[in-house]
């Protein structure tokens, strides 16, 4: 059987964890580069041995370079008071906030696989408005210029009182390009409150001045420098183990094996 690029496979009788890639098969050698590249534990597909071994072995998965938002590198869109940092749950979310209108926004860009993954929470606390909260992640080259964005993410709530939803969690994806992927040195996180303007003013904040942005200010935005990584501080680097173009594609969405079955019993190298 082939499995398509960007598939999780562990065999039925070992935990290593192997990533499909360009033929081969890449062992990601430690839960934590597991964790910090940004794989899910629910796509790891279990299969037997034989079809683990049939694939050729890669290099190991490297350590990607990531940025994170908020993280301790966050800095504020010149000329906008900026947005809070706090708390939801078990993570730490930018907080946009407009009355009883509250938006949460946390999103991770890893180079390597070009994925962006995020979070929007929208929460209503108004009595008769309902409110529909926005977000989307600019990417900036070295000079602090947007290469990049992606589509505008939306998640609404009722009005307190006055229907099912005044908690809306919405999780998301988006493919970044490998040259842009390639390029790219931080992330602009908007977060603000859904106008349909916005989709437009986003689509023109290509090409331009991360400081020109003046539209978006207004709506709450907030700045990643590239420093916050965690490949290493201010460089790209592919990691432990492997080259820095390792490794572009999408997980597996099959299910079957949990985090807590393969934590604590990693091991070294694997022999398959």
């Amino acid at each position: 059987m082939t499995y398509p690029d960007g598939s999780l496979l562990k065999s039925s009788t070992l935990p290593a964890v192997w990533l499909v890639q360009g033929g081969q098969r890449h062992w990601i050698p430690s839960p934590d580069i597991f964790n910090a590249d940004g794989f899910s534990w629910q796509s790891i597909l279990t299969v037997s041995d034989s079809e683990v071994a049939a694939i050729p072995q890669g290099p190991d998965v490297p350590l990607y370079t990531t940025w994170i938002t908020p993280g301790a590198n966050d800095r504020d869109i010149p000329s906008q008071k900026g947005l809070l940092t706090l708390p939801y749950g078990q993570q730490t979310y930018k907080l946009y906030v407009d009355g009883g209108f509250y938006a949460y926004g946390r999103a991770k860009f890893v180079t390597q696989t070009g994925m962006v993954t995020g979070e929007l929470i929208a929460t209503c606390s108004v009595v008769f408005f309902g409110f529909i909260a926005t977000t989307a992640v600019l990417v900036l080259d070295s000079d602090n210029h947007v290469i990049w964005k992606t589509p505008e993410v939306t998640a609404g709530v009722s009005a307190k009182g006055f229907g099912p939803t005044q908690v809306n969690i919405k999780p998301w994806t988006s493919a970044v390009p490998a040259d842009v992927a390639d390029r790219a040195a931080g992330l602009a996180l908007f977060l603000g409150k859904h106008d349909p303007s916005l989709g437009e003013l986003l689509d023109n904040s290509v090409g331009k001045l991360i400081t020109e942005l003046t539209p978006l200010v207004a709506a709450g935005a907030a700045y990643v420098s590239g420093g916050n990584k965690s490949g290493g501080s201010g460089t790209k680097s592919g990691g432990t183990g492997g080259t820095g173009s390792l490794i572009r594609g999408k997980p597996s969405t099959q299910m079957t094996t949990s985090h807590s079955e393969l934590h604590g019993g990693w091991g070294g190298t694997p022999s398959l």
